[in-house]
């Protein structure tokens, strides 16, 4: 079941990796907040899956390892809520809006949801 799931989740990378930037696999906190601040429907649900992905992500992650956790939701948040507080994370800080957008995403949800005893 874990390979499958590791399989899916390295098709589904492998495969949009290239519409966010077709020089870099990473797509950087700018490109992100340009889909999140497009009001097409359709770049909406690309920022929102983006969020999605992170979020699930980050739990599965914390679920199957025992690795020091960083981001802590002590109850369920919806995308739309973590959406808003990475974009106004990015938007607070754009002098790392060259970095990846997947670190920055972090960085914002690991401040909004800290765990106890973690460091910032």
């Amino acid at each position: 079941m874990r390979r499958a799931f590791t399989l899916g989740l390295t098709m589904c990378v492998a495969l949009t990796a290239g519409a966010f930037s077709p020089a870099s696999a990473t797509m950087t906190g700018s490109e992100w907040l340009s889909i999140c601040d497009n009001p097409d429907a359709g770049m909406q649900q690309l920022c929102t899956g983006y969020m999605f992905g992170i979020v699930d992500g980050v739990v599965m992650q914390q679920a199957w390892t025992e690795s020091k956790k960083h981001i802590c939701l002590s109850t369920p948040v919806s995308p739309l809520r973590t959406k808003s507080i990475a974009i106004k994370y990015l938007k607070d800080n754009p002098y790392l809006l060259k970095e990846s957008a997947r670190i920055l995403v972090f960085l914002a949800l690991s401040n909004a949801y800290p765990c106890p005893g973690a460091s910032k």
